[in-house]
């Protein structure tokens, strides 16, 4: 089992930046998605939530790998919370 650490930045087609953009994320396929952490140190969403609110457009994402061979895919979806 491995870890990744992908940084996620939120920009609209024309490059302007999302600052608060509420997001979700999931992976399909062999892995799965391990914690979440905007940055923010007054943030009181737990690590292993998949839903979390960017901070200053940015969030990590920690996915995990499965046991078996294959290929994941992370999605980043929009909330309107």
């Amino acid at each position: 089992m491995n870890l990744s650490n992908v940084l996620i930045k939120a920009v609209d087609k024309n490059w302007n930046r999302w600052p608060t953009i509420k997001s979700s994320f999931s992976v399909s396929g062999t892995g799965g998605v391990a914690g979440v952490w905007n940055g923010n140190p007054q943030s009181f969403v737990s690590f292993r939530s998949n839903k979390v609110r960017l901070f200053y457009w940015k969030v990590m994402v920690v996915l995990v790998s499965g046991f078996e061979k294959g290929t994941s895919r992370l999605l980043q979806l929009p909330l309107d919370w």
